[in-house]
């Protein structure tokens, strides 16, 4: 066998592999639709779909069921914080304070996954000043 022939197998082998992958995850119920509607639901998540702000600046997690299941899937962690006092008598536990805080999946990632599903190639790039002004120019449609 000449190493053409075994680079050349080896290829084949990698793709078969790559489609067994493929085969197993849309099995499973991995569609590219289904997977492609996962990464939008995170990159385009907003934090008001899950706190609310009040005019004090007091922020006030939404209950996790009054927020809509397709906003939810963003949702990385729960973490629910109680103080509870525990009183003599009859008159059971109080509760003094009580938080709910979400920790949300990374809307960068998701974004760059987006990205590449799509066959764009993510790229960093440092513009500096300048040519940030110029790409919020252009965007305005004000060319100078």
């Amino acid at each position: 066998m000449s190493l053409s022939n075994g680079s050349q197998a080896g290829k084949q082998a990698s793709q078969e592999a790559k489609n067994c992958r493929l085969v197993a995850i849309e099995k499973a119920g991995g569609t590219f639709p289904k997977i492609a509607r996962e990464l939008c639901g995170i990159a385009f998540s907003d934090i008001a779909d899950f706190v609310t702000v009040a005019e004090g600046g007091e922020v006030q997690a939404i209950p996790s069921n009054e927020i809509p299941k397709r906003k939810r899937k963003a949702i990385k962690k729960i973490r629910e914080k109680r103080r509870i006092l525990n009183t003599p008598g009859d008159k059971g536990d109080v509760v003094l304070d009580q938080s709910t805080e979400y920790e949300l999946y990374d809307k960068m990632d998701a974004l760059k996954y987006l990205c590449r599903l799509r066959g764009d190639e993510v790229q960093k790039i440092d513009l500096g000043i300048q040519g940030i002004e110029d790409i919020l120019r252009k965007l305005d449609g004000k060319n100078e």
